[in-house]
């Protein structure tokens, strides 16, 4: 019984990460219209495996699984809280 519950909620989470990762990726494809450069591109690998490493190490599989969509919805709230405060500054 608990079985079933618990892989439940296990699905029902990384489908909530996976939408917030598309939430994420449609709002950046929408809001900004630029060109990323070798810099970003750096970061952004750098990021990825960073993720992959921090969460492997930590949770095992499942936390590299969940680690680079984690950050990606983290990076975006991070992001939208600086554009409000920035706006209303």
């Amino acid at each position: 019984m608990w079985r079933h519950v618990t892989t439940a909620l296990v699905l029902a989470v990384l489908l909530a990460l996976l939408v917030g990762v598309f939430w994420s990726m449609y709002r950046v494809w929408v809001h900004f219209d630029t060109q990323m450069s070798v810099h970003g591109w750096i970061a952004l690998v750098l990021g990825v495996v960073f993720s992959l490493i921090v969460g492997e190490h930590f949770w095992g599989a499942p936390g590299a699984l969940l680690a680079v969509p984690c950050m990606s919805i983290a990076q975006s709230l991070f992001l939208h809280f600086l554009e409000r405060t920035d706006s209303s500054a």
